[in-house]
């Protein structure tokens, strides 16, 4: 990731799931790669995707709305988003945004 890059999404498929590997920042700047990256695998199908937010460093209100609307749509397409290895600093936004009861978040990409 370049100084210029605020945002990285590597895409790994293992079977029939997409995991998604987000390092960086999550802002209202990078949501559109993140948009755009998960629109192109529903569009392909692929609709069981997991994120892992291991090296997430930060996520704004902008991207916490990315992020739960792709949720849903993926959900509506018969699909699923899961959480997985979720820092404590982004654990704690959700805890703030009180949605850490609602979400399944695994320590990890296995599970």
């Amino acid at each position: 990731m370049s100084n210029g890059s605020l945002c990285e999404i590597k895409q790994d498929v293992r079977g029939n799931v997409a995991v998604l590997i987000v390092r960086g920042l999550l802002n209202d700047i990078t949501i559109i790669q993140f948009n755009n990256t998960v629109d192109s695998l529903v569009a392909q199908g692929r609709i069981k995707i997991v994120l892992d937010l291991s090296q997430l460093g930060r996520i704004s209100s902008a991207g916490f709305g990315a992020l739960f609307n792709k949720m849903l749509i993926v959900c509506r397409a018969g699909g699923c988003i899961h959480l997985c290895a979720v820092s404590s600093r982004v654990k704690e936004i959700f805890d703030l945004f009180g949605v850490s009861q609602f979400l399944r978040i695994f320590d990890t990409v296995e599970e």
